[in-house]
């Protein structure tokens, strides 16, 4: 029994420290960056500091919850999926990336953020376990164009450039 603690706790050091090294590296990257890692579940397994601040959620709020608690309704869920679809094609050495604006919302969902997103695959040992999602501000005559998009998409159903 006391050996198994023992590694339990051992195994929880390590947990933190690889979060405490990734939080130091995201943040030499730069500051106004928002990330968060989800499983292949899309349930979130890492936020940064600057993605709690931008939402307000505390990091025990949302480890656990399903990535789509913040993603707004405009969003077509058919993009989402895209999004996921392209990020899981590669592999560790090459892994598939999506770029693309996605409107988010905060807990109280009284603000609302429309950002440059970036979908990346996370492996361990070439196994996709996961995304890493990079956020950004982003300029508005790129808002006012993929909202049109987004609009057609949610009436219609599909878009030519789109789902």
């Amino acid at each position: 029994m006391f050996k198994r603690k023992k590694k339990e706790n051992k195994k929880i050091e390590e947990k933190n420290e690889i979060e405490s090294k990734k939080d130091c590296i995201y943040q030499l990257l730069d500051d106004k960056i928002i990330i968060c890692e989800i499983d292949l579940d899309k349930n979130f397994t890492y936020l940064n500091k600057n993605f709690q601040n931008s939402f307000n959620y505390g990091k025990k709020e949302l480890i656990g919850e399903n990535f789509t608690k913040i993603i707004h309704e405009d969003i077509p869920s058919c993009l989402l999926d895209r999004a996921f679809l392209t990020a899981s094609q590669g592999d560790s050495s090459h892994p598939g990336v999506w770029e693309g604006l996605i409107k988010t919302k905060n807990k109280n969902n009284d603000k609302c953020f429309w950002n440059n997103v970036f979908i990346q695959g996370i492996y361990k040992k070439d196994i996709l376990i996961g995304f890493s999602i990079l956020k950004r501000e982003t300029n508005k005559d790129k808002i006012a164009s993929i909202s049109e998009i987004y609009q057609e998409i949610k009436k219609t159903g599909k878009s030519k450039n789109f789902c």
